[in-house]
């Protein structure tokens, strides 16, 4: 842990603890960056209130330089006044946490006040995550529904019969229904199958590094791999079709062609170190 005195960084511990670089955290660290940064499901959605696209740029770039900075400060700080004694979720530090104070010689008051925000830290993410974890299923299982794979056609052919009708408007009546129901279920079954697996999953996997690492090979997928492959995608059919690529109100020096091209290199390279460092965690 951290020294009794200013300024509280935890001496360096070998094969522990070390304020120099070390590649076997890579796995776990970026999978935790890229998770905890992970919004890309939701832009559409977040843009579309916005009267001014113009804007969009700079509240997205403010809004990930904040998150990203807050992020560093408060791991760095806290890694490095816990040192090798740093839990793998950092709130787990906080259990009893006396914040340097004697309980001898310490106010009753303040001890109360001191345990009053170390349980808040404590079991602030655990509520954070199952309030929000609805939201991620939802939209998860809505986006599954909006693909291709929506599996209404099934569900009209098979849990949906046609009911007995006599007239034209009857038939057109009864087909609106038929389609409104199919589509209720078909969303309702999507979210199911977002947010049964994870729940199950929880039952088996208690290591939660392990967790962060399922969580960041998805990330990258979802973060790296799709949107440089939908641009470069979008790029090639618009040169097939030899249209001008013009600029858009989201446009900017991010839109450069060569970019989707070393994300994917950049997403390549670590796609496969956290995959070796995955199998070595399971086979230990």
């Amino acid at each position: 842990g951290a020294l009794p005195s200013p300024p509280y960084f935890a001496p360096p511990i070998k094969d522990m603890m070390s304020y120099t670089s070390d590649m076997n955290g890579f796995a776990i660290m970026f999978s935790t960056a890229v998770f905890s940064q992970l919004f890309q499901h939701s832009v559409p959605g977040l843009i579309r209130p916005l009267s001014d696209k113009k804007k969009v740029k700079t509240i997205f770039g403010s809004a990930i330089f904040t998150t990203f900075s807050m992020y560093l400060i408060l791991g760095s700080a806290a890694a490095a006044y816990f040192g090798s004694q740093t839990k793998q979720s950092i709130n787990l530090n906080f259990a009893n946490f006396k914040y340097g104070l004697n309980e001898e010689t310490s106010s009753p008051i303040l001890l109360i006040l001191c345990k009053i925000s170390s349980s808040i830290i404590l079991f602030f993410p655990a509520l954070d995550t199952i309030s929000v974890f609805p939201l991620i299923a939802s939209t998860l299982g809505s986006n599954l529904f909006a693909s291709k794979v929506g599996a209404v056609d099934l569900i009209l052919k098979f849990m949906i019969p046609e009911s007995p009708c006599c007239g034209n408007n009857e038939i057109k009546l009864s087909k609106k229904r038929r389609g409104e129901r199919a589509t209720k279920i078909a969303i309702i079954f999507w979210r199911l199958v977002a947010s049964i697996p994870p729940i199950i999953g929880s039952i088996w996997v208690k290591d939660l590094s392990l967790s962060f690492l399922f969580s960041g090979i998805s990330g990258i997928y979802i973060a790296f791999f799709i949107p440089a492959l939908l641009q470069r995608s979008s790029t090639i059919e618009l040169e097939k079709k030899n249209c001008t690529i013009s600029d858009t109100v989201y446009s900017g020096w991010h839109s450069n062609s060569i970019f989707p091209q070393g994300i994917l290199m950049f997403a390549a390279v670590s796609l496969c170190i956290m995959l070796l460092q995955l199998s070595s965690k399971l086979s230990a």
